[in-house]
């Protein structure tokens, strides 16, 4: 039985006396989760956990499209539970080994009674389940354990982008060219599918030891109606905001290539690029920055490649409609003269 459930800021949420929430399209329960498509919730015979049609044995099973409803088989007795490898506003990040396939994973823990987070996780697991390439951090499924909804996710070995350049400074060209390579790819597939992630920068970005890079962190992606193809709302990390989002204008794709671009310069000179070009240091005074001034460039008579200042320089046109979209940056001439023999991620 579903009972309505309070929360710290009066708000409620369907809370089931076996242990197990539903909102929206997403039902998790100790035994794992599941995610409906809208086309089973209308109808009259909506699977649930328990119904062997709509079950699938593997933890890192795919949806074959948005009208199938999935679900992944997970627990908590599933793991074995090591150290917490990241904290932040929405919980923790803990290492842990699947015991049944001795593979290590990410999982991401939070409050189920903290309402913003909780919705913002489950717009993640929504998005994830969409989010077959390998450009992108894999999900592994999503369980409810006292309290906590804990989502599994790919571990990778190295971090995120943002703890490499705090351990190593910034890297050459050949690295970047390869990095730009695989967040290009894995962003040209979410434009494909018509989601702006919204989010882009440095510690959104995991590495492994092998060079690697994945996307990760869904939690602010917005999925674009076909016949409008923008966004309206005020979400993400507004270091890495294009200046259109800042106003009162729809935005779209253009927003995430300008987040790229800064991404890209931050990697290359390991500083904020607002800092080098005297942003301000207020929210205030940083956005008026990002909504005035011009835009960031790489620092003048440094040794970086034409090539390479042509990319970013691309990318960070103050007029959305400008810059290229990802599929033509992954043609550039950066990318493609040195990534020659560089394996791709796979775009099927």
């Amino acid at each position: 039985m579903l009972s309505v459930v309070p929360t710290d800021d009066g708000k409620q949420f369907n809370l089931s006396d076996e242990g197990s929430y539903r909102e929206g399209l997403v039902h998790i329960s100790q035994q794992g989760i599941t995610v409906h498509s809208a086309r089973s919730l209308a109808s009259n015979d909506t699977p649930t956990l328990n119904s062997p049609s709509s079950t699938r044995s593997s933890t890192s099973a795919k949806r074959a499209n948005s009208n199938e409803d999935v679900r992944f088989e997970l627990s908590r007795n599933d793991f074995e539970l090591m150290e917490i490898i990241g904290k932040g506003s929405c919980g923790y990040v803990k290492k842990a080994r699947h015991k049944r396939t001795n593979e290590l994973m990410a999982l991401k823990v939070i409050n189920v009674f903290e309402e913003e987070k909780r919705k913002q996780m489950m717009q993640e697991v929504i998005m994830m389940c969409d989010a077959h390439h390998d450009c992108l951090i894999q999900f592994h499924g999503a369980f409810y354990n006292e309290g906590t909804i804990s989502v599994a996710l790919e571990y990778m070995t190295a971090g995120s982008v943002a703890d490499v350049l705090k351990l190593s400074g910034s890297m050459p060209e050949e690295i970047l060219a390869i990095m730009a390579e695989q967040i290009l790819d894995g962003m040209a597939f979410m434009h494909s599918k018509k989601q702006v992630h919204r989010d882009f920068k440095p510690c959104n970005l995991l590495m492994d030891h092998s060079g690697r890079v994945k996307i990760t962190d869904f939690g602010v992606s917005a999925e674009l109606d076909s016949s409008l193809v923008k966004c309206t709302t005020f979400v993400g990390t507004f270091l890495y905001m294009s200046p259109e989002r800042f106003g009162s204008e729809p935005y779209s794709f253009p927003s995430d290539i300008w987040s790229f671009g800064l991404t890209m310069i931050e990697c290359a000179t390991a500083e904020y690029p607002y800092q080098q070009n005297g942003g301000g240091k207020t929210y205030w005074e940083l956005m008026d920055a990002i909504v005035k001034n011009d835009a960031p460039q790489l620092p003048s008579g440094s040794a970086f490649s034409s090539a390479f200042r042509d990319l970013t320089e691309a990318c960070l046109q103050k007029d959305p409609k400008l810059r290229p979209t990802a599929t033509k940056l992954l043609t550039h001439e950066f990318i493609k003269n040195t990534c020659d023999g560089w394996t791709r991620c796979d775009r099927s």
